[in-house]
């Protein structure tokens, strides 16, 4: 069959995704578009947006309180990113079934939180940071399958890495707050802690169903 001969789903080269579960677990969006690039390498085009809780968990109001603010701290965060997939199956003649995975994704993020100053009450004072400069990178194994020729099934698990640039002119004492739930952003299952900057590592997991378009 002359379709066969082509690098991609019976000569279909795109595949757009979304990943239903992202409002579960970071109350937000991701949504892919893929392009066959070979028989066995595909490349993938990324937007996903997170609005994601966080215990702040700033030591003086631990230490006079004896536990860490009811209030969460918040990031909001728009993203743009790109993946490479390369394909262990050297039999199949379209990027499918198991694969390696790398991406990397920046874009701009707003935070929420507070201030505690030890003042001898429970004032927390809030703070808004934006224009936060954002970074997700993360490297994994992936599988993906097609059904009935159109629907595409696809989930993937791996090591993120997350970081974020406070802007000029934040003062130390809402820097210091905000980077009490800093090491916990980037990865969305677990968080193993701080890495390096304002960022964390950990274990990182997607579903995504898609179909294929074109």
């Amino acid at each position: 069959e002359a379709s066969a001969q082509v690098p991609g789903y019976q000569g279909k080269r795109f595949i757009l995704k979304i990943d239903p579960l992202s409002p579960l677990y970071q109350k937000g969006i991701i949504a892919s578009i893929d392009y066959v690039i070979a028989r066995r390498l595909a490349f993938s085009a990324s937007y996903q947006y997170s609005n994601r809780d966080y215990t702040q968990r700033i030591s003086a109001y631990k230490r006079t309180w004896g536990t860490f603010p009811k209030n969460k701290g918040n990031i909001k965060d728009h993203q743009f990113g790109v993946e490479i997939q390369f394909y262990t199956n050297r039999s199949i003649p379209a990027p499918k079934g198991s694969y390696i995975y790398i991406n990397y994704f920046q874009g701009l993020a707003k935070a929420t939180g507070d201030v505690y100053k030890q003042s001898g009450s429970e004032l927390l004072t809030p703070y808004t940071i934006e224009n936060l400069r954002s970074q997700i990178s993360a490297i994994g194994l992936g599988n993906k399958s097609i059904a009935w020729n159109i629907v595409v099934l696809e989930f993937d698990f791996g090591l993120a890495l997350g970081n974020l640039v406070i802007p000029e002119g934040v003062n130390d004492s809402t820097v210091m707050s905000f980077q009490s739930f800093t090491d916990r952003y980037g990865p969305n299952l677990y968080s193993f802690g701080k890495l390096t900057g304002n960022g964390g590592m950990g274990l990182t997991g997607h579903l995504k169903i898609g179909f294929l378009l074109f």
